[in-house]
């Protein structure tokens, strides 16, 4: 193509984005004064058989008193790092902003940061944070738990796990949360980090608690109860043994239209979702006296919302069916993996350190 031209003059007004004599002038004069004249280098924007592309263009001056032009397309190069901005920005937003605790962790346990929610959540700063060991915000009885839960996840090699815990927050005061693990691995299988989410549910135990204990006196502290049921943002369902509707106390908002025209419809009829495990889960809830739970996921038109049901038991043999919104924790870890995968797929060599000069993490272009 080169050879259709006498002069790189010419071929640079054939290759300019436009036919516009402006545009064509403006590249030319980045030639001049730019590239040809001082040994430099641009990226400008160019028409190709490919369409737009960016092009670096490299000039040298050779002992004889010839130019050497080098030409590398940085198009993908600049689109790669444009969309990890992109996904770094929309990762901090949702990570500072998000009111699920958030906890990211190395592979030997430690916190390595923190959001804002995690800091409200346990009463530690985040620098108070990055210093301690996952097992420092559980309580003492937890730890087993969770470490059973992780030699699972590393056997079954599960990207997730989840359960119920204790916290050990720093005034010691009961708190409650519900748990989702994530592990973000590089394509090897390794596991770089685990981000972990940490969805408070003090209110919700401590409702159901009360309402247990105040199942013997019914009648004299109903509107207590009442009110500290609707106070919830979650949907509520008290069930009777037959597996009915007895009550439902809706929020103001919500993504599942559920309202008091369904009392006196069966649980699987009003939750469709839960319909096949319902019974399993009932029965495991009034045996065992714990909680019981089940993720399950709605779609309405475009957008997906995911839930978390939790079953208990209410008295001797009704249930409360406590259902919330995760949506948001969902988005989060959606997030952290495909910023993930954008890391490992850089073709730059990326190595990540601390303020020690430790390192931390890499992708594999850095081996």
């Amino acid at each position: 193509e080169f050879s259709q031209f006498a002069k790189v003059e010419d071929w640079l007004k054939q290759q300019a984005p436009s036919d516009d004599e402006e545009e064509q002038e403006r590249l030319l004069k980045l030639w001049r004064s730019g590239i040809w004249r001082h040994d430099g280098t641009k990226v400008v924007s160019m028409q190709t058989d490919e369409g737009l592309r960016e092009l670096e263009l490299k000039s040298k001056l050779l002992a004889d008193g010839q130019v050497l032009l080098t030409i590398v397309d940085m198009t993908d190069s600049l689109r790669a790092e444009e969309a990890l901005r992109a996904s770094e920005v929309k990762f901090r937003s949702i990570f500072y902003d998000s009111g699920v605790g958030m906890a990211l962790v190395d592979k030997t346990g430690n916190i390595f940061d923190a959001n804002p929610a995690q800091e409200k959540l346990l009463g530690y700063s985040r620098a108070e944070l990055r210093k301690m060991h996952i097992e420092d915000c559980l309580s003492l009885e937890e730890i087993a738990r969770t470490q059973e839960l992780s030699n699972e996840m590393a056997k079954k090699r599960s990207r997730s796990g989840e359960m119920t815990i204790r916290l050990q927050p720093k005034d010691r005061r009961p708190a409650w949360a519900h748990m989702n693990i994530s592990l973000v691995r590089d394509p090897d299988g390794e596991v770089i980090f685990a981000a972990y989410f940490f969805h408070d549910i003090t209110k919700e135990r401590e409702a159901i608690s009360k309402e247990q204990q105040a199942t013997s006196n019914f009648a004299n502290s109903q509107a207590e109860k009442q009110a500290l049921v609707e106070a919830s943002p979650d949907l509520i369902i008290v069930a009777g043994p037959d597996g009915m509707v007895e009550q439902v106390v809706p929020p103001v908002s919500f993504p599942l239209h559920v309202d008091h025209s369904m009392e006196g419809h069966p649980v699987a009829e009003v939750v469709p979702p839960i319909a096949d495990d319902f019974p399993a889960l009932a029965e495991a809830a009034r045996l065992s006296g714990g909680v019981e739970t089940k993720a399950f996921s709605v779609q309405q038109g475009d957008d997906p919302y995911h839930f978390e049901c939790r079953i208990a038991r209410s008295g001797e043999r009704n249930l409360v069916i406590v259902i919330r919104d995760v949506t948001a924790a969902k988005q989060a870890e959606e997030v952290l993996r495909r910023q993930a995968l954008t890391f490992a797929s850089i073709r730059d060599a990326i190595i990540v350190a601390d303020l020690k000069g430790r390192i931390k993490d890499w992708n594999p272009a850095a081996e």
